[in-house]
């Protein structure tokens, strides 16, 4: 956290010389921002893979905060995590062996399936499988914000959403 505030204060130094408008980093318990950061006061809220280690309740009291903090008549939301069933064509849940655990990508693709579902370092995450299959999309959409783009990459993905 000191180092995220190092920077910031850095770049409102380097900007001040350009005559750029001043940024605000704001950070806070993602579950309850309304202690720190006022309602459409944010023209960017953003979260890093603080998706998928959270139970759905939590997850979408995250979403609730992030949709409320944003500014209305533009606001960006901005969310990056790991990629799920269904991002990309034959990306989705097989069940090879009869298990619900077993996770495939079909033929002449890049075989990721040690990511998504087998991934050492996530195997240990209680909430990992069932954000697999989490269609953020319409969490997003239940909460009044407007898909805008996404982009994906080996294993992990970008989604934006625009708040009315």
């Amino acid at each position: 956290l000191e180092k995220a505030r190092q920077q910031d204060a850095y770049w409102r130094e380097y900007n001040q010389e350009f005559g750029a408008q001043p940024t605000t980093l704001r950070q806070a318990h993602a579950q309850d921002l309304s202690s720190v950061i006022p309602s459409d006061s944010m023209t960017v809220v953003l979260c890093s893979f603080g998706l998928h280690p959270l139970p759905a309740s939590a997850r979408e009291n995250v979403v609730t905060e992030m949709a409320r903090v944003a500014e209305s008549n533009g606001g960006l939301v901005v969310v990056t995590d790991w990629v799920q069933w269904g991002d990309r064509p034959g990306l989705r849940p097989d069940t090879e062996d009869g298990s619900d655990r077993k996770r495939s990508y079909y033929r002449n693709t890049l075989d990721i399936s040690n990511v998504l579902g087998d991934q050492q370092e996530l195997q240990n995450d209680p909430y990992y499988q069932e954000y697999l299959g989490t269609d953020l999309t319409s969490l997003f959409e239940r909460h009044g914000l407007i898909p805008h783009e996404k982009y994906i990459s080996a294993t992990t993905k970008t989604l934006s959403f625009i708040k009315p």
